[in-house]
Parts: structure tokens; sequence; C-alpha cells
């Protein structure tokens, strides 16, 4: 959503924001876990 958002009600930004850190953390996660799995096969 983004900013598309920004104007919208805070109940629905709300919940883009937290599908969005979830995401994002999600994100980070994987990229770690896949980090540390390729350091690991090394």
């Amino acid at each position: 959503a983004g900013a598309m958002a920004a104007p919208a009600i805070t109940v629905s930004s709300d919940i883009d924001r937290m599908v969005a850190v979830t995401l994002f953390v999600t994100f980070v996660l994987s990229i770690n876990i896949c980090g540390v799995v390729s350091s690991t096969k090394l």
C-alpha cells in the first residue's frame, strides 16, 4: 500500500504497517538463515 494508503483510515494503515513489518522481518530472517546455511556448507 505504502504512499497510496497514507491518507487512508488509521485502522487500515495500522494493518498495512503490521503486514509490511511482518514481511520485512520474514525477509530479513530468510536472508540471515540463507547466509548461515551457505557459510555452514562452506
